[in-house]
This record gives structure tokens, C-alpha cells and sequence, in this order.
């Protein structure tokens, strides 16, 4: 009789939505799902379950395999970046996942920046700075330890994700339409797009309507490509951000194994506002290279998605090494 396949899975999940990656136990993958918000802090525990297990559902069903044929399940999480908040959602998926008789097997739930630093380096040493709805920053030494930066949350910090981008194009605009700041396309572009054209729609819809602020981010990237200078102040303030972000981070891993030698620090940049060419990236880029030259920008190599496969791997690894040992 042949014995059923395995897998491992990978789950990252953010403000926008979640991918899921099925892979088998050498680390190629089988199948591929998305779906909606699985940002804890926006879906709630139970949102965020009912997301996590509609992904094991979908990948099952297109693999044609049940969840008890995989080994391990890593989620990746937006707005689970604290233990307290990893421990409650990964009993809420487990609860769960109970009600729905499905058996999760070391399922561990992490940060989606701690999936992205997986993806993006390839399991190797490194920085890897996230900029989307959110921002965050992380680094790997070479004996595996892991650094944080940032990932306060939008009401503290995220500096130069997109909230914090679109927010600050809601002051510009409102500045503007008071004569207390200069003109702007921020303020056409925001009242063509949102039909946020004048200060009652603009209140109306940020505090009742609960308007996507972080929406607004693709506007202030689009004028400060047309040299609208209030767009690129805001941006070039944010980049400064993002480099005290980087700045953390390389002094942690100055003085480590790997980079003791002359070796350069491997960064990569993820999210919608850093991974694609514009104002912001290409900015922050500058900076970096000019006041770190022993750092080597590198495009990502793997999803964050991918990234949460190989910490699956590993989990599964280190099962069997736990393992007792027979006779």
C-alpha cells in the first residue's frame, strides 16, 4: 500500500488579503490559494480563523489531500506581531478548525514581516523593510536570531507605509482647502478619484463612512512623479523614517558572524509602497546606499508566503530530530 503524501503550508495574511502556498516536503509547491483580510487587528480573531481555514480548504481541495496530511502550518499574520497576539489567534484557528473537524498540526502563527525576512532572503542573513498598509522591519544573523524595528501600528507608528502616507495627504488636502497650506494635486487628484472634494465629504467620509485612508497612498507616489512638491515632502519625510528603520537594524548586524569579514548586508524592500519602482523606493534607496555602503540591495527572491513554507520545513525538521531515538 503507498503510504499518502505530505505537505507542509504557508500563509500570509495582511490588510488587504491572504495567500496561501501548499508545498510538499521539499519545498516545491503544489498549489496556490488567495483570499480576503486576515489582518487580526481589522478581521478580529474570528474573521482572521475563518480566513486561515478557508485557505487550508482550498488548498486541500485543489491538491486533492486532507489537512491531516500536512506536517505543518505556518501563518504569517499583519497585526500579529506580538507573542500575546499570536498566542489568541492561533487558538482561535485551532478552536476553529475543531468545530470544522479539521486537525492542525504545528500550527504556528508569526508576523507577516517574519515570514517576509524568510521569503525574501531565502532563509539567509539579512534586512528586509515592509511598506504596505503597515510597515515593519526585520533582521536574521547567521545564527538565526531574529531583530525587530517598527511594526507599532498605525496609531504609533508605521512611518512610510501606506496609512501613514495616505493620512498625511488628507492633512495636505485639508491644509490646502483651509489656506493654510499651498496647493497641491493631491487635493484634484484625491476629489476625482474619492469625490473627496470638499471638507464636509472629506469629515463625512474618513469618520463616518470609515474611508480606506491608506487608499490614498497610490496618489501622493502618482503626483510626486509629477513634481507635485507637498507629495514629495511627504514621501521624502517617510524615507527618512524608513532609514532610521535600516539604520536599527544594520548596527545590529554589524557586529555579527557572518558580516565580520567584509560581507555585505543583503536588504531587501517589500509592500506596495517599496517593492515596485517610485518616488519613495527609489528615494529610500539613495539613502541607503549612500550611508550604508556595506549594505547590498537585493531583489526579493521568495513571497512572504514562500517564506512561511520554509519555516514550516523547518518546524518539520526539527519534529523528527526531536524525535526519541529506538533501538
Amino acid at each position: 500500500m503507498t503510504s499518502l503524501r505530505q505537505f507542509v503550508l504557508g500563509i500570509d495574511g495582511g490588510g488587504t488579503r491572504t495567500r496561501a502556498i501548499l508545498a510538499d516536503l521539499k519545498g516545491k509547491a503544489i498549489t496556490k490559494a488567495s483570499g480576503g483580510i486576515s489582518n487580526v487587528q481589522i478581521a478580529g480573531l474570528q474573521g482572521t480563523a475563518r480566513e486561515i481555514l478557508k485557505m487550508v480548504k482550498k488548498c486541500c481541495s485543489e491538491a486533492r489531500c486532507t489537512p491531516d496530511q500536512i506536517k505543518a502550518t505556518v501563518v504569517g499574520l499583519a497585526g500579529a506581531g506580538r507573542k500575546p497576539d499570536q498566542v489568541r489567534t492561533r487558538e482561535a484557528i485551532r478552536s476553529l478548525a475543531r468545530t470544522n473537524h479539521i486537525r492542525l498540526r504545528n500550527l504556528v502563527v508569526e508576523s507577516d514581516g517574519r515570514v517576509a525576512v524568510e521569503g525574501a532572503l531565502g532563509g539567509k542573513p539579512g534586512i528586509v523593510i515592509v511598506a504596505g498598509t503597515g510597515s515593519v522591519g526585520f533582521a536574521k544573523d547567521a545564527e538565526g536570531n531574529i531583530y525587530r524595528v517598527g511594526g507599532w501600528g498605525r496609531l504609533i507608528g508605521d512611518e512610510g507605509s501606506g496609512f501613514v502616507i495616505g493620512r498625511e495627504a488628507l492633512r495636505a488636502v485639508s491644509k490646502h482647502l483651509d489656506g493654510r497650506g499651498g496647493p497641491t494635486l493631491l487635493t484634484a487628484l484625491a476629489g476625482k478619484t474619492f469625490k473627496l472634494s470638499d471638507p464636509v465629504k472629506i469629515v463625512s467620509k474618513v469618520y463616518q463612512d470609515q474611508f480606506d485612508v491608506s487608499a490614498l497612498a497610490p496618489l501622493v507616489l502618482q503626483a510626486a512623479e509629477r513634481g507635485d512638491r507637498v507629495a514629495r515632502k511627504i514621501l521624502d519625510s517617510q524615507s527618512l523614517e524608513l532609514l532610521d528603520h535600516v539604520k536599527v537594524l544594520v548596527k545590529k548586524l554589524r557586529g555579527s558572524e557572518e558580516h565580520r569579514g567584509g560581507k555585505k548586508i543583503r536588504i531587501a524592500f517589500l509592500g506596495g509602497m517599496l517593492q515596485y519602482s517610485n518616488y519613495l523606493s527609489r528615494t529610500l534607496k539613495k539613502k541607503v546606499k549612500s550611508k550604508f555602503p556595506e549594505t547590498q540591495i537585493q531583489t526579493p527572491l521568495k513571497s512572504p508566503a514562500y517564506g512561511a513554507v520554509l519555516m514550516a520545513l523547518e518546524r518539520v525538521k526539527k519534529t523528527l530530530r526531536d524525535l526519541p531515538l529506538h533501538p
